[in-house]
């Protein structure tokens, strides 16, 4: 009976001495744990940001603005803005500025019938402010170009089916039987020379080569084949308190005009003081332009000066 005592309680301190081994983490352990964890996370997101703010200023100062898909300052900007808590001024600034320079872009892929890069670009611009005045006049000009090279590709193949097949061509393509008797084979007969095809004019000048097309990021705006005469040019008012100040300034206009000469978007390209850049875009908006035969994107620059 004591052996058996014995054994049982042999049996329990043993099994106590296991179950102190498994620690069970307390409450103020796990705490702890959750506060390092917090920590470690509060100083990994500001190093992101500043990776993404330097990814940022080095895509703006190589130029690449909006281009190659992926890698430019539009999408790093855009990203910034995104993924912080709170408004950062210096971003809204970047992608304001940066937004005409898209409107270029997208003009200029559809001149080139890029419709894809001019689709991936409207998405860019809608992502940056899906308000913009220009927003829906690109759209109807990327889908109107869209159904232009659908209606070329449609009359190409149509032609194409209708141009009848001469009989000297159909014989020519048609397979050769092969030949049952080994016989000699004949000599050839001469065929007529060919027609000479017309030579052109003497005056006629000589086709010029396509210059290379370049990169998108360094791509400018095309001058247009005759220059918009300004109709009316409002001058604009000088902010009251830049007066007071003293302070001076010069504002780079991109206008979108219409046919008809009315100026329906104006974004600011370059500004050497924020402060007047307000006056600036609302005095553009009143300009008028002399008729043309289609709208066009024309640069202005208003100067800001104490003594006016």
């Amino acid at each position: 009976m004591r052996s058996c005592e014995l054994a049982v309680r042999i049996f329990m301190s043993a099994l106590l001495l296991g179950l102190a081994g498994c620690h069970a983490p307390t409450p103020s352990e796990d705490a702890g744990s959750a506060r390092a964890s917090a920590q470690k996370a509060s100083v990994d997101v500001p190093h992101q940001r500043q990776a993404d703010r330097d990814a940022a200023r080095l895509a703006l100062s190589e130029q690449r603005l909006y281009s190659p898909a992926g890698d430019n300052a539009v999408e790093a900007y855009l990203q910034l803005r995104e993924t912080d808590d709170v408004a950062d001024a210096a971003v809204a600034t970047a992608l304001l500025d940066l937004a005409p320079y898209v409107v270029i872009g997208i003009e200029q892929a559809v001149a080139a019938g890029e419709l894809a890069e001019a689709d991936r670009l409207l998405v860019l611009l809608g992502r940056m402010d899906e308000s913009a005045p220009a927003l829906p006049r690109l759209a109807l000009e990327v889908s109107a170009a869209r159904e232009v090279i659908a209606a070329a590709v449609g009359s190409a193949e149509a032609a194409t089916a209708a141009v009848p097949v001469e009989p000297e061509v159909a014989a020519a393509v048609a397979p050769v039987p092969a030949p049952t008797v080994v016989a000699p084979v004949p000599a050839p007969t001469v065929a007529a020379p060919p027609r000479p095809l017309p030579l052109p004019a003497p005056d006629a000048p000589a086709p010029q080569p396509v210059a290379e097309r370049l990169p998108a990021q360094t791509r400018v705006a095309t001058p247009p084949s005759a220059v918009r005469l300004p109709l009316s040019q409002p001058a604009a008012r000088f902010p009251s308190d830049a007066r007071r100040r003293g302070l001076e300034g010069t504002v780079e206009l991109a206008l979108t005009v219409t046919p008809e000469g009315r100026v329906i978007d104006a974004q600011v390209v370059s500004s050497s003081n924020a402060a007047f850049n307000r006056e600036a875009v609302r005095s553009a908006r009143r300009w008028e332009y002399a008729p043309a035969g289609a709208a066009s994107t024309e640069r202005a620059q208003m100067n800001f000066r104490v003594t006016d």
